[in-house]
């Protein structure tokens, strides 16, 4: 995966996860990170704060699910 193969991906979908990024590049989390930075530190990518689960914050939360990162990618200034 390359970061312009990345970009093709995030600009079709405009939202994904790591896992959904993952499954699709057949790729593992831990090479898929650095390039979401990348296109992170150039504002192009910005990561959403997602809840897991039910949303309650502390011991009010009996779900198992984690929290997910969502990435979503930002249209370009000039159109």
């Amino acid at each position: 995966m390359t970061l312009s193969e990345l970009k093709a991906f995030m600009v079709e979908r405009k939202r994904a996860s790591v896992a959904e990024i993952s499954l699709h590049f057949d790729s593992p989390a831990s090479a898929i990170l650095p390039m979401l930075e990348q296109w992170m530190a150039k504002g192009r990518l910005c990561k959403l704060d997602m809840q897991g689960g039910c949303g309650k914050v502390g011991s009010g939360c009996s779900c198992k699910e984690a929290p997910v990162d969502i990435y979503e990618w930002r249209p370009s200034p000039q159109g």
